[in-house]
């Protein structure tokens, strides 16, 4: 097939010499140009299109400059063999495509709507202008165009693939990877697109050739706790030539989302029942654990993992870090002895984040009573403190944890909430404009010591604030403190807080 080619494609250029020759000299350089422009093309290829619209030009051309030669009626016979040449470029450009422009219905591509215009174009200067062979050039086009819409619109099916439909069952939150097998119901070559409404499911797999055997698209899905049981993705399918797209639905998975609070309430109440440790499924795997990693401190060397907001600078393992291109923090096999205030927020927006806040809240307080870490609650809603304690062993941790799920409410609220300020750079800044002496930097300290003021006022009369103070009476030591919030309310009193929190020698760690 490649050689056929080859061969079809030097005989356009035996044409074009051939045409150079015969015509007269002050006509001659039009042939000689469209030689060069020719073989450059063949040589060096720009796109599929052009590579399209090129044939597409010497089909009429050809037969323009063999009508002077050759009797009209004859002259569109010797670009007969562009054809092919024709739709071979069309297949390619076809199989090249990355992209596509989604439509509800079928309808022409832009290919189409392009060559088809052209021709009509044609059409009418050879008309106006009384040339034969061209009139002939453009029905010989036109007639092809026509057969591939009737092959096509015959050919095509609506929807050309059926799905294997799987059912997967995940943890609200979570992300599952997945591979759907797509059965051709059609022979008939096309490209495939697909893309997903939900902003939950990204489909890895963007575009399939379908022929005659299976293929499969990769999906990416992390859904939320509401949402479809079935995840539908829009598919559109351009034919093996592109010049008809269609759309099309296809329902490859059946979700079974399983609330992260249930999960969660299922694990406090199997450590409630002396469940062994290290035998909690999932504990290992969720952000909250890997969090509390960070209180492991001692003596005795016990690895590595990434550095964290608020890990000692003593603590990093240069080597590491230079050889991993990040900050690596060492660890040691000892859990710092100070007990851990776990500050709650009960308040959240949506049922998705409720139970997002439910999840946290029992699998800390499970981590940290696997850890052997003391820990007391601090807990309150959007004006009053709920719930302080002393220190608890790992039971009434869990235990009390439990109570505190069903406390938390959902607050919709209008306002939209900033990034938390970084307290620490706003009191880096105002200590270095304090050692310049200019009136501007005076200005901009005052400024900056007013800003710093409000964060301060804000947070002492925050019902964060007052939680944390409660506890800390109640334990009366030094102390760590473990954040559970979706910093809504509480957002500027828990980053000025953590900032003064950790100048006093706490560890702050936020659990998102």
């Amino acid at each position: 097939m490649k050689l056929l080619f080859f061969i079809l494609k030097l005989y356009v250029i035996v044409a074009l010499l051939y045409a150079a020759i015969l015509s007269p000299s002050n006509f001659s350089v039009i042939p000689i140009a469209l030689l060069a422009l020719y073989i450059f093309q063949w040589h060096r290829l720009f796109s599929p299109l052009i590579d399209v619209l090129t044939q597409y030009f010497m089909f009429f051309a050809v037969t323009l400059m063999f009508s002077t030669l050759l009797p009209e009626y004859f002259a569109p016979l010797a670009a007969l063999p562009i054809l092919p040449i024709i739709n071979q470029s069309m297949i390619k450009y076809s199989n090249a495509l990355k992209t596509y422009r989604p439509h509800t219905k079928r309808r022409p591509t832009t290919l189409y709507m392009v060559l088809s215009i052209i021709t009509l174009s044609v059409l009418a200067i050879s008309l106006l202008l009384f040339n034969l062979a061209l009139v002939i050039a453009c029905s010989v086009i036109a007639i092809y165009l026509i057969c591939l819409t009737i092959i096509i619109l015959k050919r095509s099916p609506g929807c050309p693939v059926k799905e294997e439909q799987i059912e997967i069952r995940i943890l609200a939150g979570n992300t599952e990877e997945v591979e759907i097998n797509l059965n051709p119901l059609t022979n008939f070559g096309m490209a495939l697109f697909f893309e997903s409404e939900n902003d939950w499911v990204k489909v890895k797999t963007k575009r399939i050739y379908l022929k005659h055997k299976k293929e499969s698209v990769q999906l990416s899905i992390t859904p939320a706790l509401s949402g479809p049981s079935f995840t539908e993705l829009k598919g559109y399918a351009i034919d093996q030539w592109g010049l008809f797209q269609s759309s099309f639905k296809i329902e490859p998975v059946k979700l079974v989302v399983v609330p992260r609070a249930r999960f969660a309430s299922w694990l406090a109440q199997k450590y409630m029942d002396g469940t062994n440790q290290g035998n909690l499924p999932l504990i290992s795997n969720t952000k909250v654990t890997k969090a509390l990693q960070g209180f492991r401190q001692g003596i005795e060397y016990y690895g590595n993992r990434i550095y964290q907001a608020g890990d000692s600078m003593k603590n990093i393992n240069w080597k590491a870090s230079v050889k991993y291109n990040e900050l690596i923090s060492k660890e040691f096999d000892e859990f710092r002895g100070q007990p851990a205030i776990i500050l709650i927020n009960l308040v959240a927006g949506n049922d998705d984040e409720l139970d997002k806040l439910a999840h946290n809240i029992l699998i800390t307080a499970i981590s940290l009573g696997q850890a052997g870490i003391p820990a007391s609650l601090a807990v309150y809603d959007k004006e009053n403190v709920v719930m302080t304690t002393p220190t608890l062993s790992s039971n009434q941790l869990v235990s009390y944890a439990l109570r505190v799920v069903k406390k938390l409410v959902i607050h919709s609220n209008p306002l939209k909430y900033l990034n938390p300020p970084d307290v620490l750079r706003l009191r880096s800044n105002i200590n270095r404009l304090n050692k310049i002496d200019s009136h501007p930097s005076k200005k901009l300290s005052e400024l900056l010591n007013l800003e710093y003021e409000v964060l301060d006022n804000g947070a002492n009369n925050n019902p964060s604030t007052k939680a944390v103070f409660q506890a800390k009476a109640k334990i009366n030591e030094q102390f760590n403190v473990v954040i559970i919030s979706l910093y809504n309310h509480d957002a500027e009193a828990l980053a000025f807080n953590t900032y003064t929190l950790t100048r006093k020698g706490s560890y702050v760690i936020s659990v998102n």
